[in-house]
């Protein structure tokens, strides 16, 4: 079988689903090494600058904030936590 590790980047995306504290952060991010650092972007929806934010649209501002930030294209998204944004899923 195949382990976290073994994914390639989808086109599309892929989730890493499971149980708290099982690894899915390190798995992913483990993921990203294949990727030069330049072009990924990672973002925990734990953070305190999301705390206040209950609406999708902020994950749109967030990635263009991050497209004027980030010099090289971005290839790579990491959306820690995500689930904690409400609607998150039809963004």
């Amino acid at each position: 079988s195949r382990g976290f590790t073994d994914l390639a980047p989808a086109p599309f995306g892929t989730a890493l689903v499971g149980v708290r504290r099982c690894g899915k952060t390190f798995s992913s991010i483990e993921m990203s090494l294949k990727i030069p650092a330049e072009n990924v972007f990672y973002f925990n929806f734990e953070d305190p600058i999301a705390f206040n934010s209950k609406d999708p649209e902020f994950i749109s501002e967030l990635l263009h904030v991050a497209g004027e930030i980030y010099t090289a294209p971005l290839k790579l998204l990491i959306l820690d936590e995500i689930q904690n944004i409400p609607g998150w899923e039809r963004w």
